[in-house]
């Protein structure tokens, strides 16, 4: 045994189909060092440096031994080191089939042991571009543990791991999902209705954006009448009736705010119908709510304009009304560009009040929403909360009254008298 050569392999009984790693060190080399690997169907021989790793997955052997050789030249002397490993239990593989009998697979690996940089990058680069994606679906699984965005940084991390797991299983998993994905990406990007870079970018954006203000995101408690009262179900007819989505001036007056910068790009880039009927909806919400004049109903008596009246009667771009008159317009507005409404009425000892909502559905909708305001309104600050609503279902709703510049404002009152489904 030369002192001048470290030669090992990391075990020497192995099954077939298992993975060995070879390590060796020479000394005082002449540099015409080379690993010769033999399972008595198949020699193969390669120069390598003086120092390194691989690893071979033993597949057939003869006579259930592979004889694995480094040889090597120290001070014009040949030198060599030898070590057997003994293969046992055959496996089929996964598709019934036995490897060929001269197949032994190499793993790619540099000299000093490590993988190359640029199968590094690949694989690090395919591993997110399969996770981001996936994130959105895991948040619909996964109910919200309101660990202040620490659970989502846990399940990005876990699915993380675990793509890794699978694109490491072989050496080429890693490079065809890096090319399948970035296809995609790139047929996504040419498409409009297709999930592209752009769509990629705001994922991960949404990920980062909860991370960074879960705090902001929350619920304010709501009493909800626990026995159904009919007592207000005239007057929820009447609000009903007057909020005339299908009239011709609702529907075009609600179409032509969706057209509108920044909202017309930015409802043109979301992939999903759900999310760009969310932006059409703060389309309206943006031109109602920047153009509102309270003005009070007739003393003593109550009115509740029709939408399409309200927006008839506009003057120098304004809208008059109360708030009934407010969340009449607002809800039939977004009832129109293809989005979800209601309105709820609620009351503070004696006053009653009554605001829309805009359905939003998924916690991971909610939170898509809220980077959405951060980056349609400029009203938003960033230091204020979002407000919203979770019923019995699961299902969120967004407060669009007029307490604040963007959706999502503070709720004025805190009981429900009624909720109005349009």
């Amino acid at each position: 045994m030369d002192p001048k050569i470290d030669f090992s392999v990391d075990k020497t009984k192995v099954a077939v189909g298992d993975i060995v790693e070879i390590k060796w060190k020479c000394y005082d080399d002449e540099g015409s060092t080379e690993l010769t690997i033999d399972n008595g169907f198949r020699q193969l021989t390669e120069s390598v440096g003086s120092f390194g790793c691989k690893r071979i997955r033993i597949n057939r052997a003869s006579a259930r031994k592979v004889q694995i050789t480094l040889g090597t030249v120290i001070n014009g002397k040949k030198c060599s080191r030898s070590i057997s490993v003994d293969v046992r239990n055959k496996r089929k593989s996964a598709a019934g089939v036995l490897p060929a009998e001269n197949d032994i697979m190499e793993l790619e690996y540099n000299e000093q042991g490590e993988a190359p940089w640029w199968r590094n990058v690949i694989f690090f680069v395919a591993t997110l571009l399969i996770t981001i994606p996936i994130l959105p679906v895991i948040y619909k699984l996964i109910p919200n543990l309101n660990w202040n965005g620490w659970d989502r940084l846990l399940e990005f991390f876990l699915l993380l791991c675990a793509v890794g797991a699978v694109l490491s299983i072989r050496r080429w998993f890693d490079i065809v999902a890096f090319v399948l994905m970035l296809t995609i990406l790139t047929m996504g990007t040419i498409k409009d209705n297709g999930y592209g870079f752009r769509q990629l970018a705001q994922d991960y954006g949404v990920f980062k954006y909860e991370r960074k203000h879960n705090s902001k995101i929350k619920t304010k408690p709501i009493i909800i009448p626990k026995t159904k009262d009919n007592k207000y179900e005239a007057y929820n007819n009447k609000i009903r009736l007057a909020a005339d989505y299908k009239n011709p001036v609702v529907r075009n007056f609600a179409v032509q705010q969706t057209t509108e910068e920044p909202f017309s790009t930015f409802g043109s880039q979301q992939y999903s119908d759900d999310l760009m009927n969310i932006v059409h909806a703060f389309a309206v919400f943006k031109a109602i709510n920047s153009n509102w004049k309270y003005v009070h109903d007739p003393n003593g008596f109550e009115y509740n304009s029709k939408a399409s009246e309200t927006i008839q009667n506009r003057s120098n771009g304004k809208f008059t009304g109360d708030c009934d008159d407010h969340a009449i317009l607002m809800a039939a507005c977004v009832q129109a560009v293809g989005a979800k409404a209601r309105i709820v009425l609620s009351s503070d000892h004696e006053i009653c009040h009554a605001y829309p909502e805009l359905y939003l559905g998924s916690y991971n909708n909610t939170i898509t929403a809220f980077y959405f305001i951060e980056k349609l309104f400029p009203e938003y600050r960033g230091s204020q909360e979002f407000h919203y609503y979770k019923d019995d279902n699961g299902d969120y709703w967004l407060n669009l009254d007029y307490t604040e510049p963007y959706p999502g404002g503070r709720f004025l009152q805190d009981s429900i008298m009624s909720i109005i489904y349009l």
